[in-house]
Order: C-alpha cells, then structure tokens, then sequence
C-alpha cells in the first residue's frame, strides 16, 4: 500500500524517503503545461502572466465561454461556491426542493457538534436534473463512493407535504452515477437507468457520540471547494 511505501521497513536501512512529483499529468495543453512549469520554478514572466489573465471568463468570446456550461467550478472556500450553486438551480427550471439537516442532542447539551464535524451540508437544494456528488462511501466494489458525480432523477418523500414542511427529509433520492458498474438486473423497472442508486438520509454521530445530524450524503456537484475536489476525476 502507500502508506507501507512511504514509511518502508526498518530493517531496510532506510532513513527518509523523498517523493518527486515533476510531472503533471492528465493535462495535454503544451502552452498551459508551459505556464505551469514556470510557476513552480518560480520563472513566471509576463507572458505567462497574460496568458492566464486571457483565461478569465468574463474576457473569454461567447462561443468559447458557451463551452464551459457545464464546467465544474473550482472555488477556494464552500461560502464562495454558494453563489454559482444557487444560479445552476435556478437555471435548471424545475422544482427545487429545500432539505434541511436534522440536529439532536442529548438533553442538557447546548451545542451540536456535527455542525463542525459533519461534512454534510446543512441545507441544500436538489431538483430533478441536478449533477450532485455522493459524500458518503456506499459500496466501493462498484465506485458508489463519496466523490461520486451522478444525475438527480427523483426525489420520493413519505409525507405528502414533501418539502413543504422543513422538518421533512426525502425518503430517499434516485441518482444516476453513470460511471458506476453496477450489476444489471433484467426483474428491475427499466423507467430509470441501471447505474441509477438510491441514496436515503444518513445520521452522522459527534465524536463524543452527544450529538448527531441526520442528512442526504449529497451536495450539489456545479461549484466545490478546492479541497473536496483534490483527488477526483471528473468529466
């Protein structure tokens, strides 16, 4: 494994091991991968100065900028995502359903920790349509795994009030995790796709076990943090 290839044995007679990471991968733009071979030499000119300042949105032409619609927004924090999250919805023209989390606590205990513990989102919105990313590892055999990128294809609720009522969670929601394997049964309802998995509120415990905050392990995958991104393909 990695860690047993970073931290070698040590009958081995090895006292440190150093990793050099020289080369970017998944990128076949000579010009970008120019540019980025001068930022970490620290040999960054002018030129290379322009040719990321060209690549602002707003001074991008409209048939190049028209390429980026569905392009996955990268921002520093989740509060700066908000904005861009909140206009995708919008653009979606259909019903968006307003989920809150959930919050217990033991009696006498003021503070839920969750809130800080919990990577859930304590209030989200999801329609129909919608691109959301799985936040919780379900079954890795067949990659339905927390950074998994699938469709909103309904929302089911017990009540008839659904989200009307805010203490109301979905029973569960159908996603379609196209890049899923996972096995094709022929018995099933062919009305959705067979990569389709159903994902139900899940509780999460504090780590004292004090407290707890019940949620749909999803979050709506137009705009994520830096952070929550490293580490996955997407596209």
């Amino acid at each position: 494994s990695f860690h047993n290839f970073l931290r070698r044995d040590p009958d081995s007679g090895t006292i440190s091991l150093v990793v050099l990471m020289d080369e970017v991968l998944r990128q076949q733009d000579n010009e970008f991968l120019n540019v980025l071979d001068a930022m970490r030499c620290g040999a960054m000119q002018e030129c290379h100065v322009n040719f990321l300042l060209s690549r602002l949105l707003q001074d991008m032409p409209d048939d190049e900028l028209r390429t980026f619609e569905k392009a996955l927004h990268i921002m520093p924090t989740w509060k700066q995502a908000i904005p861009i999250v909140v206009e995708y919805l919008r653009s979606l023209n259909t019903p968006i359903a307003r989920i809150f989390a959930q919050y217990s606590s033991k009696k006498g205990t003021k503070r839920n920790h969750c809130v800080s513990e919990c990577s859930y989102p304590s209030l989200s919105g999801l329609g129909v349509g919608a691109s959301v990313m799985l936040l919780k590892n379900y079954i890795p055999d067949v990659f339905i795994v927390n950074g998994s990128i699938g469709i909103v294809k309904k929302i089911v609720y017990k009540s008839k009030e659904g989200p009307r009522n805010r203490n109301n969670l979905p029973a569960y929601v159908l996603v379609d995790f196209p890049a899923t394997k996972i096995p094709r049964n022929d018995k099933c309802s062919m009305e959705y796709p067979s990569t389709t998995f159903s994902v139900a509120p899940h509780t999460f415990l504090c780590e004292k076990k004090c407290c707890s905050m019940t949620m749909l392990p999803l979050c709506v995958c137009k705009a994520i943090s830096i952070h929550k991104c490293q580490g996955i393909s997407v596209g």
